[in-house]
């Protein structure tokens, strides 16, 4: 109270006094003592004592006294600015009300409400919802709005949103406070994760018919998961937590709360302006969507707006198309509510079994191609294997049958050699005489023949020796030969014979050699064999990245 002070003033004035004199008069009896010895020694007729001040030390220690008395003071009693609601009396600070802007997921028709994939990459913003936050802070800064403090939820797409707007209206990154677990959205248990087009308006509905004034009907189904099924009072708890927390920390400040959804900025508003709770869709925020709740305010703006979209067309629509989804959400088992993300997983696996399936359909027939063109390959090689072998079987054949030919010629070599004996002891029986005779006096007809084929040689003897012309005939020379002149047994053989001989001879080695010359199929085969050892790597090398 305010008399405690004057009372410890006072207090504090009549002890210093009292500690003074007690000093004081204490100090004179010693002086007043101490002389009245002196005198007594020294014989002085001095009766008048000299008064003196304290001494140093007993004056620091009563000025000591003295500032610890003055500076005694009642201790202030802790208190915390709890809010209630609907408030009574003005807040503290000016807020701001803000929804973040569209996600991924929502652009999905997906509804996300478990507090452990809010933070996902996936709950991020979305384009569409960075444009939003952008156009929305961009107003924020035309109206000139003083925010002095950015309080965020731990969500992905509250966060963005948050740093988004410290840039546009200009926030030291101090004054941006992110908020673990009181700006939560609302869980909805089973219908997690399902379409958002589905279960928002079945909320709806459900919240209008179930939930009553102060929110504590109205809960959604549980889920396995660990995800919650909260009612409207469940959120109504966080957030008047929420309130209490930003009152005793701030004052004069203007806060900007950004929600990730809809539902709770809305709830605040119901909360603040003593709105019924199961009303709150009425209020519920677009995307990127924002309001301003000045302290003077106490509600008063909410509950006009409240009352122009309560009449609206779009509330009303929606109210009807949410009876109809909550009937049909209640008409469901456990095994017939699926969350679209599952069916969304399922969808993707089955995409990548057919794939899958297809790249192996396409390796199957790969390798059926390959086989094929190795079988063929095998083939090939086989028919020019047996034709290499029919050829060395022909040439080896013709090389017999040259040899054979040979044989024979030698042999008709030798009938003439005896023919030609015979010829000359029967001329050398006659008369040692020269004879000249011209060659068109020998029988043209009679002729050696030879047959190769069997090796057998005709020789006609039916020639009579006297008609031979013993006259000595010319060769090409005109020379006369004489008869009686020793000469070989084979000077008069025709060179026909074995001219051919020499050139079978010849021909044979001459196939002999183009047969080692040509390929036989050697190389053609280790090459067909490196391509089928090249083949079998590649193939384990595709099995091993597959």
């Amino acid at each position: 109270s305010s008399f405690v002070p004057t009372l410890v003033s006072t207090q504090i004035r009549h002890d210093i006094r009292a500690f003074a004199s007690s000093s004081f008069d204490k100090d004179e009896d010693d002086t007043h003592n101490h002389n009245d010895s002196s005198n007594k020694k020294t014989c002085t007729s001095s009766t008048t004592p000299n008064r003196q001040t304290p001494n140093r030390r007993t004056f620091l220690h009563q000025l000591a006294y003295t500032t610890s008395l003055l500076t005694l003071s009642t201790p202030k009693p802790a208190s915390a600015a709890s809010v209630t609601f609907p408030i009574t009396k003005p807040l503290s600070n000016n807020y701001i009300f803000m929804r973040a802007g569209t996600t991924r997921l929502e652009e999905m028709d997906i509804l996300s409400t478990n507090p452990l994939f809010l933070t996902n990459q996936e709950s991020g913003l979305s384009d569409l919802g960075i444009t939003q936050v952008q156009e929305s802070c961009q107003k924020m800064e035309e109206y000139q709005l003083p925010i002095s403090v950015i309080k965020y939820s731990f969500a992905a797409s509250s966060l963005e949103t948050a740093e988004l707007a410290k840039n546009i209206v200009k926030v030291g990154q101090n004054r941006v406070v992110p908020e673990f677990n009181f700006m939560d959205p609302r869980a909805v248990g089973k219908w997690d994760m399902m379409s958002l087009q589905q279960i928002q308006p079945a909320l709806l509905a459900l919240d209008t018919l179930e939930a009553g004034k102060d929110g504590k009907g109205a809960r959604p189904p549980p889920n396995e998961d660990g995800t919650p099924h909260e009612t409207l009072a469940d959120n109504a708890v966080r957030l008047s937590q929420l309130m209490s927390l930003l009152e005793t920390n701030y004052a004069g400040d203007t806060i900007l709360l950004v929600f990730p959804d809809g539902t709770s900025p809305a709830l605040l508003e119901c909360m603040i302006a003593g709105i019924p709770l199961n009303q709150v869709h009425v209020l519920d925020y677009a995307p990127a969507e924002f309001r301003v709740l000045e302290v003077e305010d106490m509600g008063q703006s909410t509950i006009a707006l409240f009352d122009a979209k309560q009449k609206e067309d779009l509330y009303i629509k929606k109210l009807e198309k949410g009876k109809v989804e909550l009937q049909k959400l209640k008409s469901m088992n456990n095994e017939q509510l699926v969350s679209k993300k599952d069916l969304m997983i399922e969808k993707e696996r089955k995409e990548m079994d057919a794939q899958q399936e297809v790249i192996a359909a396409e390796r199957r027939a790969k390798e059926e191609k390959e086989r094929l063109e190795r079988e063929e390959r095998q083939a090939l090689i086989e028919e020019q294997r047996q034709r290499a072998k029919e050829k060395r079987e022909l040439q080896k054949s013709k090389s017999d049958g040259v040899s054979s030919g040979g044989g024979g010629a030698f042999t008709t070599i030798g009938v003439i050699g005896a023919l030609g004996a015979a010829a000359f002891v029967a001329l050398s029986g006659k008369e040692k005489e020269v004879v000249t005779h011209d060659e068109s006096s020998l029988p043209k007809n009679e002729t050696i023949s030879v047959s190769p084929s069997n090796n057998e040689t005709m020789v006609d003897l039916s020639i009579d020796p006297s008609t031979i012309d013993p006259q000595p005939r010319g060769d090409d020379d005109g020379q006369i030969l004489d008869i009686n002149k020793p000469s070989s047994l084979y000077d008069n053989i025709p060179t026909t014979t074995a001219t051919t001989v020499e050139m079978k001879t010849q021909a044979a080695e001459e196939a002999m050699n183009n047969y080692l010359d040509e390929d036989d199929g050697g190389e053609a085969w280790l090459q067909v064999m490196q391509e089928l050892m090249g083949e079998e790597e590649g193939a384990e090398d595709e099995t091993n990245d597959s």
